[in-house]
């Protein structure tokens, strides 16, 4: 076998290992930003359906709805038991404007799409 040839499979291997396997810390934190910035999206259309533009500029311009990422730490995963992914305990760190900072240790499903790692909430 060629050096060349040998070289390439180790490199097609270790991709693959980096694609499929336990999600690194950035990975984690990327997925949980960015599920929180889909929460704050669907809270500002809540608000907008529920009040129109009226409540909609008047809780705006007294708190901005919004829940704020402070800090995203992965603490352990584990392959998820009957289905593919992974299950990680993960500390997250939030503020809100009601209730201010808040330090949350849970257990979150990551899942591998063509898009990436998304984070998947029960």
């Amino acid at each position: 076998m060629n050096i060349l040839r040998l070289l390439s499979m180790c490199a097609f291997s270790a991709a693959l290992t980096a694609c499929s396997g336990e999600p690194t810390q950035e990975e984690i934190d990327q997925a949980v930003r960015e599920e929180i910035a889909g929460a704050n999206q669907q809270i500002g259309r809540t608000l907008a359906d529920a009040g129109g533009d009226t409540v909609g500029k008047l809780l705006g311009n007294v708190i901005k709805p919004e829940i704020t990422v402070i800090s995203v730490k992965k603490i352990n995963c584990e392959k998820a038991k009957e289905k593919s992914g992974y299950d990680c305990e993960v500390e997250t760190e939030t503020k809100t404007p009601i209730f201010g900072k808040n330090v949350k240790k849970e257990i979150i499903y990551f899942v591998r799409t063509d898009d990436g790692l998304s984070a998947v909430r029960n």
